[in-house]
């Protein structure tokens, strides 16, 4: 039974056990010395935050990785101990004492992040632990590694500023081994530097979800997994095992009714019958998270059969072509995101269809519907955000 009423027709549905299978699947993946940050940035790509925060804690995460000081506060508020580190970027004294305030490790990618975290350490003699992000190659955050020896002067000016790890991000571990084996080797020799000026950072990163599970020389003592913690693929061009998805969607069949040959069917009349079929109308649309690139290429699942979307993707709906011997009725469960027996529409798919990526698939869904958090036999609508 679901607690609390739900009166919408399309909903998220997050399986913890399939986090939890996820997780636990990665740890007997690495060695035992290897630590692990899950991120749950972006409402833990849309999976929802909280909840999956408190289930990694009490099934011994090391780190949670997020993007936002607002993302650690909510953490926080909520009662999450576990250890944070802060991926994204600080550029306000505000921000620095926020970062003191709410206990989180703090990526440092610039000289002025580094004196604003060093100079509020200082006034409040207090210790702030800090992870000095390198720039190999992706171009986004990140320090050159031509620019460590200065950092590492401004960092010796400041003794309540604990160099406690030090890491990379590797853009296209899943499609470039060539350029991938030449920021590895850029961050060792950056490594290499800090050995010596007596520098010995607690924690050393490099590896996302691609990088997890094809470059084992780049796990060091802590890796940074993300869509494979919920079950999506990272690999354009490969297969994913032995991970369980852990978002699905759902929706009900709302109206259905029967066009005769030449009928248009949505905005724009992009789609016209070619033959007497039926027409059936699903609550959910580009609002709710579906991509409107959808329009015309997308697939449901209905009562054990693939059906079609036709037409423009709305707003609020989609319309399914049904043939006109189908036996569909309105309440039948519709599958927007999920697998019935031997079928399987994966978030991959949906973004392969509507040139787009999982990880935006599935936050998309997050953001735009209710979820459902389902635990062994328990099914629960999520909680009010404290």
């Amino acid at each position: 039974m679901v607690s609390g009423k739900v009166n919408i027709c399309t909903l998220a549905y997050i399986d913890l056990d399939a986090l939890e299978f996820n997780f636990l699947k990665i740890r007997r993946f690495l060695k035992p010395s290897v630590k692990i940050l899950v991120t749950v940035k972006q409402d833990a790509y849309g999976h929802g935050i909280v909840e999956v925060s408190r289930l990694l804690e009490k099934k011994g995460v090391d780190f949670l990785g997020i993007a936002s000081l607002e993302e650690a506060e909510i953490l926080r508020k909520n009662d999450i101990k576990v250890p944070i580190l802060n991926l994204g970027i600080i550029s306000f004294k505000e921000e620095a004492e926020q970062v003191m305030k709410l206990n989180v490790i703090q990526t440092v990618s610039s000289s002025r992040c580094l004196e604003l975290l060093g100079k509020v350490a200082s006034c409040y003699k207090r210790s702030i632990p800090i992870h000095l992000k390198i720039d190999t190659g992706m171009t986004r955050l990140g320090a050159p590694a031509n620019l460590v020896p200065h950092l590492v002067k401004i960092l010796k000016k400041f003794p309540y500023l604990k160099l406690e790890g030090i890491f990379t991000h590797f853009p296209s571990a899943d499609t470039d081994r060539d350029f991938t084996i030449y920021q590895l080797q850029l961050f060792k020799k950056v490594l290499d530097y800090l050995k010596s000026q007596h520098i010995f950072p607690t924690y050393i990163h490099t590896s996302n979800s691609a990088a997890l599970l094809k470059y084992p020389q780049a796990h060091f003592n802590l890796v940074r997994p993300g869509l494979i913690i919920y079950g999506a693929n990272p690999f354009s061009f490969e297969s994913l095992r032995g991970f369980k998805p852990v978002m699905s969607v759902k929706s009900r069949v709302i109206y259905v009714r029967t066009v005769q040959k030449g009928t248009s069917v949505s905005y724009g009349r992009t789609f016209i019958s070619p033959k007497k079929m039926k027409i059936a109308t699903i609550p959910i649309g580009y609002g709710n998270g579906l991509p409107f690139s959808l329009s015309n290429k997308g697939k449901v699942i209905i009562k054990g059969d693939m059906f079609p979307v036709v037409g423009r993707v709305c707003m609020d709906f989609i319309m399914v072509g049904v043939p006109f011997n189908k036996k569909i009725k309105v309440g039948d469960e519709v599958i927007i995101m999920g697998k019935y027996k031997n079928l399987k529409i994966g978030c991959e798919d949906i973004a392969l269809l509507s040139g787009s990526i999982p990880y935006e698939i599935l936050c998309r869904f997050g953001k735009g519907l209710k979820r459902i958090y389902i635990r062994g036999e328990k099914r629960y609508l999520e909680p009010p955000r404290v």
